[in-house]
């Protein structure tokens, strides 16, 4: 379920929502380095666009581009109160961008957008049920313990309503 789930929530931020006013466009300008369902790997010169390979989230210098990275957490719960079979998941948004201040403007500007698109949305399941999303926590901005030169946001959200 967990890849359903970050698919369906980078679609939803792909997406456009002209009854809300949400455009994705907007999105898409401040993450000038995509969206990924993967973490996003350090650069490495000469790398081949392969398969998996995150290229695209860094300019030719090799610095990191803003972008947001949806990604599994390792944290799922089983509902205390709710029929057996029932759980929560806690996918994590990682938005990286260089560590200036105009950068973390905007990548400050691409959160507020994607915590307003996110919060309280029903999501589709692959069976037909709804999946709701609520927001659990913001941390950021700190160094990137993994990218070189970045600094990291992350926003974790809860997804209730997910059968086993």
């Amino acid at each position: 379920m967990g890849e359903t789930i970050l698919k369906a929530i980078k679609t939803r931020l792909e997406t456009s929502d002209p009854a809300t006013g949400y455009t994705a466009a907007a999105l898409s300008t401040l993450l000038n380095g995509g969206i990924w369902t993967r973490n996003v790997v350090a650069w490495k010169a000469g790398d081949d666009p392969a398969p998996g390979n995150t290229n695209a989230a860094y300019d030719a210098a090799g610095r990191i581009r803003r972008c947001l990275s949806v990604t599994a957490s390792p944290v799922s719960t089983a509902y205390q109160s709710a029929p057996v079979g029932t759980y929560w998941e806690y996918p994590e948004l990682y938005l990286r961008c260089l560590p200036h201040e105009s950068e973390k403007t905007k990548a400050e500007q691409a959160c507020a957008i994607i915590r307003r698109r996110l919060q309280g949305a029903v999501l589709q399941a692959p069976d037909g049920e709804g999946m709701v999303l609520t927001l659990a926590g913001q941390i950021g901005p700190f160094d990137d313990q993994i990218i070189q030169n970045a600094v990291l946001y992350m926003i974790r959200v809860q997804v209730d309503s997910i059968w086993k």
